[in-house]
């Protein structure tokens, strides 16, 4: 929507004004909520051995690794976005920015869901639950769009259902990621958004290699992180019971 009525220089003006707004909250708002610990070293020796240690243990890297191949899914969206509805349905650039809202609102909506589930019922549970739904419709997706069976609306409708399990997987993988440390809590939560970013962008970027010119090949990446997050968990549950150090 800005970039149909102001151009796409103001993308950017907005994203600029946004972030000094979050650096004028946290800075004059935002209360300190832990002291700093004089033990920790920042030397790059003792940072990188804190890295390995986190890496090392299976309970981070299960969860951290799993919940970041099914939350690539939603970056591949992003990236494969335009491609799938401007290319191969040719909506208009207003109707791609009001799609493209909704469709945020569904994988939003699922981490705010999430929050009620999570009342009632284990992390490891709900990331479970989230990634057998998540391959499940994303294999629909994926079948339907190789048979052609599926228009603009039928897309629309798995997309509203797949986003939200990537919504709703990552929050829980992270804290089950993240439970079994208390000293070290920033070097894992430094790494887990490593990996995030990581496997999301190189998952990302097979949109690309793939030289995709219609929804198929995007799907099919979806796909593809989806199981492979799904497969990590399974393979390696028995090694992984949650504690907390």
């Amino acid at each position: 929507m800005v970039a149909a009525t102001a151009g796409w220089q103001w993308i950017f003006v907005i994203l600029a004004g946004y972030a000094l707004a979050m650096i004028a909250v946290i800075a004059l708002l935002l209360p300190e909520g832990h002291r700093p610990d004089p033990s920790l070293s920042l030397r790059p020796r003792a940072i990188l051995g804190g890295f390995a240690q986190v890496i090392g243990h299976p309970q981070f890297y299960v969860y951290a690794v799993g919940g970041a191949f099914s939350f690539a899914g939603l970056f591949v969206y992003v990236t494969g976005s335009p491609i799938i509805f401007i290319d191969g349905f040719h909506v208009d650039p207003r109707t791609y920015g009001l799609i493209f809202a909704g469709l945020a609102c569904c994988c939003t909506g699922g981490s705010q869901f999430n929050i009620w589930l999570s009342r009632w019922h284990q992390d490891q549970k709900i990331f479970r639950a989230a990634l057998i739904g998540q391959n499940i419709v994303v294999f629909v997706i994926l079948l339907g769009t190789a048979l052609g069976w599926y228009g603009l609306p039928a897309n629309l409708v798995l997309l509203a259902l797949y986003l939200p399990f990537c919504g709703i997987a990552y929050p829980n993988a992270a804290a089950i990621a993240l439970s079994p440390f208390h000293k070290n809590i920033g070097s894992a939560s430094a790494l887990l958004g490593f990996l995030q970013m990581s496997i999301g962008a190189l998952a990302s970027t097979g949109v690309g290699l793939l030289h995709s010119a219609d929804a198929l090949p995007i799907y099919a990446v979806m796909a593809a992180t989806a199981f492979i997050g799904l497969g990590i968990l399974l393979l390696n549950r028995s090694r992984v019971p949650v504690d907390r150090l």
